[in-house]
């Protein structure tokens, strides 16, 4: 039979390693995000703090979830990262105006691509998502780069942090909503 103090100390110990390995997988898990840009505006602003879920399965995104992707396409000077919306996701159609692209420049671009009314529909295919900003006019996303897919979505947004939160403070990576 163990010594009383023993067993104590053995029940001490396995709690701090249970412990130890779950914050371990908190840290491989999650990571923290700060929004830089003004396309996410209202609902993200410069300077937020979001956790990400770096794992999760695909086939789980939906609607209105906010993702974190990678898009050499509408990358911004500093990062590939960016926080979007997705607004349809593989089946869906989505119909698009010209004239939700701000640039006069980029519609005279893009014009090709629109019916004679300026609309465009997209067909999302398979494993394909539709992102969106939710500031529209200054957003780089899927309007103009087209479907993302499930590839470039590197994490889906859990919650976005007080600003005097600081527990993840030295993991933290900056991500574009331009």
């Amino acid at each position: 039979m163990l010594h009383p103090l023993l067993l104590w100390f053995y029940l001490f110990a396995d709690s701090v390693l249970v412990l130890v390995l779950l914050g371990i997988g908190a840290r491989l898990a999650c990571r923290v995000v700060i929004v830089r840009g003004i396309s996410m505006l209202p609902t993200l602003a410069d300077g937020d703090r979001l956790i990400v879920l770096n794992w999760w399965p695909r086939r789980l995104l939906r609607k209105g979830q906010l993702v974190l992707s990678h898009s050499s396409l509408v990358a911004t000077p500093g990062s590939s990262m960016q926080v979007k919306r997705i607004v349809a996701t593989a089946g869906d159609i989505v119909k698009t105006s010209l004239d939700e692209i701000e640039s006069l420049h980029m519609q005279s671009s893009f014009a090709r691509y629109h019916d004679e009314n300026g609309l465009r529909t997209w067909h999302i295919p398979p494993r394909y998502v539709f992102l969106r900003g939710d500031n529209r006019g200054k957003s780089a996303d899927s309007l103009i780069a087209g479907p993302f897919p499930y590839e470039e979505i590197r994490g889906v947004v859990l919650m976005k942090l007080p600003h005097t939160f600081l527990l993840f403070s030295r993991r933290e990576e900056s991500a574009s909503t331009s």
